[in-house]
């Protein structure tokens, strides 16, 4: 019993942060004798109550301690590690005698402490032997949450190759002397796959749950030249050529073929999987596919490769440029490039719209009347002159990934109405079929009235005949040809109605099968979204151009949070994008573009 009201006083006096002031022996017997008439609320202590109040409120005799009130801030240190899943406590300071249990637990809930305590007798074996001196003590242990892995890929072969050509004399890129290119022979063991790893939630100190985030995956597929073992694991190489790791995670082995002289009449078009080297140009109107291109020149022609095209004169008049990988040329001149790699210019680049998920640069070189927009910056000789059209850039911001993912999305869009319209027709052809059932019973029921109308009546025609009662034999005659020709009605509408049936049931299945069609296509494109997502989000923006010699006036250049048009012409500049926060307003970032020094 005594131990119970002691558990209900420590309850008590702990939710309002205060402690129970220690009262002499004497003091506590005196005040127990007191008269009645002289203090009326005072009543002899009975010898249970006189127990609890010994054990727990008056110290033995001899044993008294000096009277004061307990700041628990100052008597103990909260310390919090491993991201509040343990939490330890010191002493302050010498005069630990004086501390409870009771006080412990006051100065935890004060401070939230409410998960993982530590058993009582711990903490008062804690108590009683501790010191200021002593380490922190383990008083409350969550539960760590667990990190999730992410998943990881492992190549066994250079996936960053990429040997700049040398410039000749006149600007032209050499490709020739490019050092050493990687090689492998079939059966290679190109890559593997280390899978990701869930996580668990975690529990801290104060009860609040650890929230983990889903684990990333990686785009890990096999693609021409090369095969994927049983597991998914890894990818080795199925014929002799170069190693290649495109933008969206294609591994691929590329065998080479060579054309002597011009893609044009004489080839027609080109779709190959490998990397191709023309001696001439790509002329207008023909078309190039294959894993990576050296030529001479592009003059109007449309080309798509899964790794880098290298040009060792110029790009000219060519609206479809789309890489995977790099592009370098002398100059490019009133054409559209696409590219997820970097665009490296030798001389000029003029008239021309570019979307780069890598970086623009033309160092030594100049641009003129252009639009570019390059994620990881641009770094540029000369930008614009007096004569020109003032350009546009735009850094730091993914655009030729974001017009590709709005391309899927579209088409999603697109494949998803017409699904909805699919499955719209499939309800009403349902319905119909519904109806058309109800209708075929209808007549099935009046097809076996009338037979069983006319297996009656047969039974009594003939004896109408025998009697020669004709009118009354005539009369029933023409019933049964009446009844007969509803029967044939009802037969005519059975059957209609079953063939309507079956090509109810035809259509259905074929408009159910275009919606497979197009469920499969969405998956295709949601995995080319995840992919471009996934790609764009390996490398962190660079919001700067830089400037090697001049930049004219009227340029103007935007970031993802600020922009800026130039009213004077900078000379060996850089041009940022800077984010900053004010004094006084918490939480709240500005960003602008700022031009420093080169």
């Amino acid at each position: 019993m005594t131990e119970q009201v002691h558990q209900i006083m420590e309850t008590a006096v702990s939710q309002h942060y205060i402690s129970i002031d220690p009262l002499s022996y004497d003091r506590v017997v005196t005040h127990s004798l007191i008269k009645n008439d002289q203090k009326p609320f005072a009543k002899k202590v009975t010898p249970m109550v006189f127990a609890l109040l010994e054990k727990n409120i008056i110290p033995k005799p001899g044993s008294a301690i000096d009277l004061k009130e307990i700041i628990l801030e100052e008597q103990f240190n909260l310390t919090l590690k491993q991201n509040n899943t343990h939490a330890f406590i010191k002493l302050k300071e010498l005069d630990g005698d004086a501390l409870t249990l009771v006080h412990i637990k006051q100065f935890l809930e004060k401070n939230k402490i409410i998960n993982g305590l530590v058993e009582d007798r711990l903490i008062e074996q804690w108590l009683l032997r501790s010191t200021p001196d002593d380490d922190p003590f383990l008083i409350a242990k969550g539960r760590p949450a667990k990190t999730p892995q992410d998943a990881k890929i492992r190549y066994h072969f250079p996936t960053d190759y990429l040997h700049a050509g040398k410039v000749n004399k006149d600007g032209s890129m050499n490709f020739q002397d490019r050092g050493e290119v990687p090689f492998v022979e079939d059966g290679a063991f190109l890559a593997a796959k280390i899978f990701a790893e869930e996580g668990h939630s975690g529990i801290d100190v104060f009860g609040r749950e650890i929230i983990v985030e889903d684990p990333s995956d990686l785009t890990f597929c096999a693609g021409p030249g090369t095969r994927m073992s049983e597991d998914g694991v890894r990818i080795y190489a199925t014929t002799d050529g170069q190693p290649h790791l495109d933008a969206m995670g294609n591994v691929s082995v590329c065998p080479e073929y060579q054309v002597k002289g011009d893609i044009g009449f004489d080839t027609g078009d080109v779709d190959f999987d490998g990397n191709i080297v023309i001696s001439g140009a790509v002329k207008e109107g023909f078309k190039v596919r294959c894993a990576s291109l050296t030529a001479k020149e592009i003059q109007g022609a449309s080309i798509d490769i899964e790794g880098d095209l290298n040009i060792s004169l110029g790009i000219v008049d060519t609206k479809l440029v789309k890489v995977k990988g790099s592009i370098q040329a002398k100059f490019i001149h009133n054409s559209q490039i696409n590219s997820f790699g970097d665009l490296i210019i030798a001389k000029e680049i003029i008239d021309s719209e570019i979307y780069l998920s890598g970086a623009c640069i033309n160092p030594n070189g100049s641009i003129l009347n252009s639009k570019i927009s390059a994620k990881m910056g641009i770094d540029a000789g000369n930008i614009g002159n007096k004569a020109a059209k003032p350009s546009t850039f735009t850094v730091g911001v993914d655009e030729h990934t974001n017009i590709l993912v709005a391309k899927v999305d579209s088409k999603l869009n697109i494949n998803n109405a017409a699904i909805a319209d699919l499955k719209k027709e499939i309800r009403e052809l349902e319905t119909e079929d519904h109806k058309l059932h109800a209708t075929i019973s209808q007549h099935a029921y009046t097809q076996d009235r009338a037979q069983l109308e006319l297996k009656d009546i047969e039974s009594k025609i003939e004896n109408l005949k025998a009697s020669g009662n004709m009118a009354a034999y005539q009369k029933v005659k023409n019933t049964v040809k009446e009844i007969k020709k509803n029967a044939d009605i009802a037969e005519e509408k059975i059957n209609s109605g079953f063939d309507r049936q079956d090509e109810i049931a035809q259509e259905i299945s074929q408009k159910s099968g275009r919606i497979n069609e197009f469920e499969e296509l969405n998956k295709e494109l949601l995995d080319n979204k995840k992919r471009l997502l996934e790609f764009s989000d390996r490398d962190k923006p660079l919001p700067e151009i830089k400037v090697g010699k001049k930049i004219e006036s009227g340029t103007k250049i935007f970031s993802s949070n600020a922009s800026l048009t130039l009213f004077n012409s900078s000379s060996r500049c850089r041009i940022r994008e800077y984010s900053r926060s004010p004094d006084g307003i918490g939480g709240m970032e500005f960003y602008e573009m700022k031009i420093g020094e080169y």
